[in-house]
């Protein structure tokens, strides 16, 4: 699997296909993607399951590794919602046009959620089990957990762990 393919159907939820873009569930489906950088989801579940951090710095290392970039993003609501997600030093900016608009840029309505903002949807997605798929989570455990995270890039992110 894609980590860029993310569909419903993959996390088992209801597939009602009317949520907004602005939805818990639409944005919880943004932020399953990952960082969109090799193993940067592992990077993350690691993080948060396996390590003493605080909030600051896993705000702190959702900045790094999502760093600056991002990408288009169809929303998979009955109104075929089109857009993009945008990261950066700020935050993680999803933003929507509707599918009929002729220019994604136009018209389009944003909003910026803080790293703080989406460390603690993530944490929650974890917490619930909502995070990886079976697939996922396999991947996972059969994985190197000295490798996954290095303190070295811990380090490097000037981020304190026990």
């Amino acid at each position: 699997m894609n980590l860029f393919d993310v569909s419903d159907d993959v996390f088992h939820e209801e597939d009602t296909n009317d949520f907004s873009p602005w939805s818990d569930r639409s944005i919880n489906n943004i932020l399953r993607i990952g960082s969109g950088f090799v193993n940067g989801k592992y990077r993350i579940y690691h993080l948060y399951t396996t390590m003493n951090v605080n909030a600051k710095d896993k705000a702190i290392f959702l900045k790094n590794e999502y760093g600056i970039g991002g990408q288009t993003y169809d929303f998979k609501n009955k109104k075929q919602d089109k857009g993009y997600i945008d990261h950066d030093s700020k935050g993680l900016t999803v933003c929507v046009s509707s599918k009929d608009s002729s220019s994604l840029f136009k018209d389009a309505e944003s909003k910026t959620f803080s790293w703080t903002d989406v460390s603690l949807r993530i944490e929650k997605l974890i917490a619930t089990g909502n995070y990886f798929t079976d697939e996922e989570m396999e991947h996972y455990n059969s994985m190197n957990k000295d490798e996954i995270l290095p303190d070295w890039l811990l380090k490097r992110y000037d981020i304190i762990f026990n």
